[in-house]
C-alpha cells in the first residue's frame, strides 16, 4: 500500500469473510476507505465456493473489495480450498506464497496458511513442517521487533468449529500458537468465525497473562453470522460486522473497531 504522510503512523486496517457482493459487505468496505489505510489485510474466504469467477466478480466490482484490491494483502480462507486446491486464489493475487511475511510501519507481520490437511491435502500446522519451520526462522531473524501473525483459522474463538476435526478451540492450531508466543508475537489477527472477538493476552496454554499473545478475531467483514457464541471469560470485547483499524508506531499501535449496524458506523472497542 501506499507510505503515510512524513511524521504519520502507518494504518492498517484488516477484516475477512465478507467477500461476496452485500451490502452488508458494501458498507463495511466504506468504513475502511473513510480510513484511508496505507494497506489492507484480508483474513480469508470469498463466498461461496471462491471460483475464478467469485473473485473476478466480487474483487472486480466497483464500491465492494475490489475497491480495496490495489492495497491488499490476503490470507487464504478455507473457502477458497474448495476449488481446485485455492488456485484461483494463487491466480488473482499473481502467485502469492502460501506463507510469506513484510515490513509496514515498524513492524514485522508474518502471513499463515491455517487451514488444516483435510482441506489442504498436506499438513503444515505441526511441529517441523516447512510452514513451521519457515515461520520460526522468520521470527527469530525479526526478533525484538512489534510483530503480528495474521490468518485465517483463530487459535480460539466462542463460535464452535464444524465438525470434530475442528473443535471450538481449534487445537489443530497449537504448536503454531505456542511458537509465536514464545517468539514474541505482538498480536495475532484471525478471520473465519463471522464477527469480532478480543481476547485477553494469553501464553502458550491459553491462560490470561500480561505481556501475552493478544488474538483478535475480525471476521465481520459482511457475511452474516453462522454460529451461535458460547461467551468465554477470556473474551475483553465483541461486535459484529466491521473493520479492525490499527495505527502502527514503532514501538506500539492503537487500534479500533468500527462496527456497521442500521446507521452511521460506530466505534465499539479501542486501545493501545
Amino acid at each position: 500500500g501506499a507510505a503515510p504522510a512524513p511524521g504519520a503512523r502507518y494504518t492498517m486496517a484488516a477484516t475477512g469473510d465478507g467477500v461476496d457482493g452485500s451490502p452488508q459487505s458494501h458498507a463495511v468496505v466504506d468504513v475502511i476507505k473513510a480510513w484511508n489505510p496505507s494497506s489492507f489485510g484480508y483474513l480469508g474466504d470469498v463466498y461461496t465456493n471462491a471460483t475464478d469467477y467469485e473473485f473476478d466478480t466480487w474483487y472486480g466490482e466497483d464500491g465492494g473489495y475490489g475497491d480495496l484490491a490495489p492495497i491488499t494483502n490476503p490470507v487464504v480462507g478455507n473457502h477458497e480450498y474448495r476449488t481446485d486446491g485455492a488456485s484461483p486464489y494463487f491466480r488473482y493475487w499473481g502467485g502469492v506464497p502460501r506463507w510469506y511475511s513484510y515490513d509496514v510501519g515498524g513492524w514485522h507481520v508474518a502471513v499463515l496458511d491455517t487451514n488444516d490437511v483435510t482441506l489442504t491435502g498436506d499438513s503444515q500446522l505441526a511441529a517441523g513442517s516447512p510452514q513451521y519451520q519457515w515461520l520460526d526462522a522468520d521470527l527469530r531473524a525479526n526478533a525484538g521487533r512489534c510483530t503480528i501473525l495474521m490468518q485465517h483459522q483463530p487459535r480460539y474463538a466462542e463460535a464452535p468449529g464444524a465438525g470434530p476435526t475442528n473443535p471450538a478451540s481449534r487445537g489443530f492450531l497449537q504448536d503454531l500458537w505456542s511458537l509465536a508466543y514464545y517468539r514474541g508475537v505482538t498480536l495475532m489477527l484471525a478471520g473465519h468465525v463471522h464477527r469480532y472477538e478480543r481476547w485477553a493476552p494469553m501464553d502458550a496454554g491459553g491462560n490470561p497473562v500480561e505481556g501475552g499473545l493478544t488474538q483478535v478475531v475480525a471476521g465481520g467483514g459482511g457475511r452474516e453470522p453462522v454460529n451461535a457464541p458460547t461467551p468465554d471469560p477470556r473474551v475483553r470485547a465483541r461486535a459484529g460486522s466491521g473493520a479492525l483499524r490499527l495505527d502502527l508506531g514503532p514501538d506500539d499501535a492503537t487500534f479500533r473497531y468500527d462496527a456497521i449496524g442500521t446507521g452511521q458506523a460506530e466505534t465499539t472497542d479501542q486501545g493501545t
